[in-house]
């Protein structure tokens, strides 16, 4: 079935899930200004637009990704995700940025993007060359990015107000009993929870077969409910 389209955006409903991942982890970014914090998002979803048009792709050669939700394939070296970022390890990467499941996670992959980003001098490039400062794509004056600098800035004005911030880091554990738990919180899902643990929902599900309401329907989480790492 065809995602809903946003008419004023122009992008379908996973597109702006994507969209908004990368905008609450730019919106965490709390010990930036919200000026600057607002030019993360346009830089990241610039480069996003750039390498995969908001779409989450996984790659031909890495049988995990594939597995993975994903909106498209690509084979381009070991890259999968918005920001095409390479595998560790995977069959042709050239560079680590982490795992699979950390790649394919709108947030955890932005937060891999500032974290590069942040290590240039960003406040004096244009938001194309800081884009291009990270990706070093075969574009050296950053042009390719530059073409969707309008569109990014759209993106983010007209969905800032509304996306909540992403806590900057891993998913929140508490140990209970001696085992590392995730107190479920709104919005929620498994898939965003094996995302974070950079593991599988598989892994997930198998360690926690009481989840759910009733017990195995895993997309009936709640907050509250505990998580069981597997």
């Amino acid at each position: 079935m065809t995602a809903l389209l946003d008419l004023d955006l122009d992008l379908d409903t996973r597109q702006i899930t994507c969209a908004r991942g990368i905008i609450a982890a730019c919106k965490a970014r709390k010990k930036l200004t919200l000026n600057q914090r607002k030019r993360l998002a346009d830089i990241a979803l610039e480069t996003a637009l750039t390498e995969s048009g908001l779409r989450m792709f996984a790659n031909a050669n890495n049988p995990e990704s594939l597995r993975l939700p994903h909106d498209a394939v690509g084979s381009d070296h070991g890259s999968v995700g918005l920001f095409q970022q390479q595998v560790g390890g995977a069959v042709n990467s050239t560079a680590n940025w982490g795992t699979t499941a950390q790649l394919m996670n709108p947030r955890i992959s932005t937060r891999k993007f500032l974290r590069a980003l942040l290590k240039v001098d960003w406040t004096a490039m244009t938001n194309w060359q800081a884009a291009q400062a990270v990706q070093r794509s075969a574009f050296a004056d950053g042009s390719n990015y530059r073409a969707n600098n309008e569109r990014a800035i759209e993106i983010r004005k007209s969905l800032w107000d509304s996306t909540d911030a992403a806590p900057d880091g891993s998913a929140p554990l508490v140990v209970l009993d001696g085992r590392r738990v995730h107190v479920v919180v709104p919005g929620d899902t498994l898939f965003s929870i094996a995302q974070a643990w950079g593991t599988t929902v598989q892994a997930v599900e198998s360690a926690n077969p009481q989840a759910g309401h009733p017990p195995g329907n895993f997309h009936t989480i709640q907050p509250g409910d505990k998580i069981v790492q597997p």
